[in-house]
């Protein structure tokens, strides 16, 4: 019997660790579907926002500037979003020159997340939104989440829960 019960509470263990940290419970509203990856079925015009990063310099996402955004929100305690983060910095270093890809940390000091990139050897550019202002913006509930914008500032798609770099790459398809 302790067997069966060991082994089911690891599985839903592991299910939720795919998942995300967090909870997407709720209704699903504007742009925020309740499914963990989906497409934009509608021309869903995405909000801009302004944050700084770890060395206080300011950044601004102006959906609709002719600009291909990939937005990732994440953060250093969350287990999924440091194990994905191999793959963000390799996608945001890849295509540097295509695609204008932010990490936006959720609520946490600059200096811890300044120290979790240097102690990991990551480059990516990293934005920091310690009022959870952005993340209310795009209706962020579970950490990671990752959304796409064209260039006209419409959201193409909205991932939540790990991402690879061949998923972003595949949901750019046509794009890169």
């Amino acid at each position: 019997m302790k067997p069966k019960l060991i082994f089911s509470a690891l599985l839903l263990s592991a299910v939720l660790l795919a998942a995300g940290c967090g909870s997407a419970s709720g209704t699903s509203q504007g742009s925020a579907p309740a499914t963990a990856s989906q497409a934009s079925a509608q021309k869903v015009q995405a909000p801009g926002f302004t944050l700084k990063d770890a060395k206080g310099a300011s950044h601004s996402v102006q959906p609709g500037d002719g600009k291909i955004y990939v937005i990732n929100f994440w953060a250093t305690w969350c287990p999924p979003c440091r194990n994905e983060m191999p793959e963000m910095n390799a996608f945001a270093g890849k295509y540097k020159d295509k695609v204008t890809f932010y990490a936006v940390d959720l609520q946490e000091e600059g200096s811890k997340v300044q120290a979790f990139l240097k102690d990991n050897g990551y480059t990516l550019p990293v934005l920091l939104d310690q009022e959870g202002k952005a993340a209310d913006l795009y209706k962020v509930r579970v950490v990671p989440t990752t959304v796409i914008l064209d260039e006209k500032g419409n959201i193409l798609q909205r991932h939540e829960g790990m991402s690879t770099a061949q998923q972003l790459e595949g949901f750019l398809k046509g794009k890169l």
